[in-house]
């Protein structure tokens, strides 16, 4: 049994059926798990030109609703992908300021996401924030993320690094 009747394309656009993913091809746990990729309420139908969009890649939902709470008190919009997969065609589309990255997501690493990410010359530009239980810091240094931070931290350090998100995206709408 499907979570939801029907589900918009983590993309722009489109309602489909779940049953329409399963004959395409796709497992019923796949075609199931793609539905419980768009179920947070984050802000892609309610985009206009001009936002500042942040995109949380983020497979806890409860943190990812925590990010989502904290980029709008900078005055940012919010996408979320639960998936790495969906993190690349959001990051693609949307051209979002910033991302904020968490390392173990089902799909595929983290790191292979900030890879991706720095080796194309969509998004190579993007800033990214790790926020992961990881705690291979250099590693991501290493792979052109912005910023690390272990995910158990309290607020404040959450919050320095919206700020650096916010004062980073004034910074180049000056520019």
């Amino acid at each position: 049994m499907y979570p939801n009747p029907t589900f918009t394309s983590p993309v722009r656009g489109g309602t489909r059926e779940p049953d329409a993913i399963y004959q395409s091809g796709m497992t019923k746990y796949a075609a199931a798990a793609l539905v419980q990729d768009i179920a947070i309420d984050d802000d892609r139908n309610n985009l206009q030109d001009g936002d500042r969009v942040l995109l949380i890649v983020e497979d806890d939902p409860t943190f990812a609703k925590i990010l989502i709470e904290m980029a709008h008190s900078q005055d940012l919009k919010a996408l979320v992908a639960l998936r790495g997969n969906t993190a690349l065609a959001l990051a693609t589309e949307f051209r979002p300021i910033a991302i904020t990255l968490d390392i173990g997501l089902p799909d595929m690493a983290g790191w292979t996401i900030l890879d991706r990410l720095k080796h194309d010359s969509r998004t190579s530009s993007i800033p990214v924030h790790v926020i992961s239980g990881d705690d291979q810091f250099t590693r991501g240094m290493a792979l052109g993320a912005m910023t690390c931070v272990q995910k158990a931290v309290d607020r404040d350090d959450l919050g320095k690094v919206f700020e650096l998100i916010r004062s980073a995206a004034e910074h180049d709408s000056k520019n």
